[in-house]
Order: C-alpha cells, then sequence, then structure tokens
C-alpha cells in the first residue's frame, strides 16, 4: 500500500472515530462560520492538503476554526519538522486511529485525549 494512500486511510479513520467521541464532523464549506455545537472537523481541500499541509480543520465553540495537519509519523526528523510548521501537528499511532474507528474503548479514550490536549493548546 502506498505511503499516500495510507495517509488518506488514517484521514478516514479520524473521521470515523471523531463522532464517537462527541465531535461533530462537517463539510468543508462551513468552515470559518459559527456552528451550533462545541467541536467540530472538517477535511481540508486537496490544494490545502498540499499547499499548506492541512489535512483537517478542527472547530472549538471558544476560539473558532484550526488547522491540524494529522500525522502518524514515528521518525524523529519527521515529527520534528511538522512540530516546527506553522499548522498544528496531531500526531496519533496508525493502529490507533483504526481501532478507534472500529470503537475499541482504549483506543477512543487515547483519541479523545489528544484532542484533550490540542483544545488546551488552542485555550493558550
Amino acid at each position: 500500500m502506498a505511503l499516500q494512500s495510507l495517509g488518506h486511510q488514517a484521514e478516514d479513520f479520524l473521521l470515523m472515530a471523531v463522532q464517537r467521541i462527541g465531535i461533530t464532523v462537517v463539510d468543508r464549506t462551513v468552515v470559518h462560520q459559527n456552528l451550533d455545537c462545541d467541536f467540530a472537523i472538517a477535511r481540508a481541500t486537496e490544494r490545502e492538503d498540499w499547499q499548506e499541509k492541512t489535512d483537517f480543520w478542527f472547530y472549538i465553540r471558544t476560539r473558532g476554526w484550526k488547522r491540524l495537519d494529522l500525522s502518524t509519523a514515528r521518525k524523529p526528523e519527521i515529527v520534528n519538522k511538522k512540530r516546527s510548521q506553522k499548522v498544528c501537528a496531531f500526531f496519533v499511532n496508525f493502529r490507533t486511529l483504526e481501532l478507534a474507528a472500529r470503537g475499541c474503548e482504549k483506543d477512543l479514550y487515547i483519541l479523545e485525549s489528544i484532542f484533550v490536549s490540542l483544545v488546551k493548546e488552542f485555550a493558550q
């Protein structure tokens, strides 16, 4: 399986899993609008993905929309590069995403913990 397809598969798993932890999945067309929910996520456009290193837009009612770059990378040089970008890097193990998408409670908890950390980071 090509790396690009693994990346898209990870994105699909994330969208399936977040619904299980109370995050609303919305269409890209509503990004930059205020929503009637506490948290939402939208997949970025292909142009945003390639040119702006944005995989998702994450909505927090009190903070608005934030860009996310999903990464399953484990190599330190890749992780460090992604952490230095303007877009918030969202690191999660591929297997955790897959199991969370299937409803495994431990993996859903891990994913939820990552989102809680993101919300705290954006609140600063």
